[in-house]
């Protein structure tokens, strides 16, 4: 299993009603989001999220993930159940 650092900054725990607590981690070498089963430290899915995704935030409801992508320099809004994206809001240099 991957090693996951789930206790960064960069690192978002949301609950859900299927599982335990989802734990949002960008992985900047895949261009993914790992979605982690915190009940069962299991990836559940990933998400693809540009190409260097660095920073992440979700909604209050955890309907909706916010991610900095250093290789677009834009903010991606994707959803967080099944990864479809909104436009995406460009940010300048290194967001």
């Amino acid at each position: 299993m991957k090693n996951f650092a789930l206790f960064s900054l960069a690192t978002i725990v949301v609950a859900s009603a299927a599982a335990g607590p989802l734990a949002y981690v960008p992985n900047e070498k895949s261009g993914t989001v790992s979605v982690i089963d915190t009940a069962t430290d299991a990836v559940v899915r990933e998400l693809a999220a540009g190409k260097r995704p660095r920073g992440i935030a979700a909604d209050p409801a955890g309907k909706t993930l916010f991610v900095t992508d250093a290789g677009s320099n834009a903010l991606l809004v994707l959803d967080a159940a099944g990864g479809a994206a909104e436009p995406s809001i460009p940010l300048g240099k290194s967001p």
